[in-house]
């Protein structure tokens, strides 16, 4: 696609010949090359260059397909107003939020720090039992995880949400990890 920067870094790569170099070339019919040259080395002492290609450009195609699902379900939930996430229960206490459950949260991306236990500190004092045991019983008794309770925004503002999730398992019935929704 840039022959003029394709041989600039070839250059580079010549002028110092006991570097490594590890790039893409992207062609214009759409091919992506990743490229990586390294030093022959023979007792301690460049004597050559050694190069391999590899083709990946159906690795780069199938990159940017999953990058456009995601962009456009990022953009129905925001459409919908309903959220999504992710606890792992690998005792980690990991939580991935989408962008919209940052939005009905009131709580910016970096500002969130991504646990189970950052969760419940949103839930309303009134309704946190009730949260806790609904999560408790549908990770042991494979039970539906459903529930309408109330959170406490960033800054105060109190609003009623409605959760839905459901637990991922292994082959052996182990909990994994819940996956949800949220709504405001």
């Amino acid at each position: 696609e840039d022959a003029d920067q394709a041989l600039i870094r070839a250059r580079e790569q010549w002028r110092n010949p006991s570097a490594e170099v590890l790039d893409l070339l992207r062609f214009k019919d759409g091919r992506v090359f990743q490229r990586f040259v390294a030093p022959h080395l023979i007792g301690g002492q460049v004597v050559g260059r050694v190069g391999t290609y590899r083709d990946i450009s159906e690795s780069v195609r199938a990159a940017a397909a999953l990058e456009q699902h995601r962009a456009f379900f990022e953009k129905a939930q925001e459409v919908a107003h309903v959220g999504s996430w992710v606890a792992e229960l690998d005792g980690s206490g990991n939580l991935g939020w989408s962008a919209e459950t940052h939005r009905i949260f009131g709580v910016p991306h970096a500002e969130f720090p991504g646990t189970s236990a950052a969760f419940f500190g949103f839930v309303h004092p009134d309704d946190l039992a009730a949260v806790r045991s609904a999560t408790a019983e549908s990770i042991a008794a494979a039970k539906p995880y459903d529930i309408d309770h109330r959170i406490v925004r960033a800054g105060g503002e109190v609003r009623w949400v409605h959760e839905r999730a459901d637990i991922v398992r292994d082959a052996n019935g182990a909990a994994l990890r819940m996956i949800g929704t949220v709504q405001d």
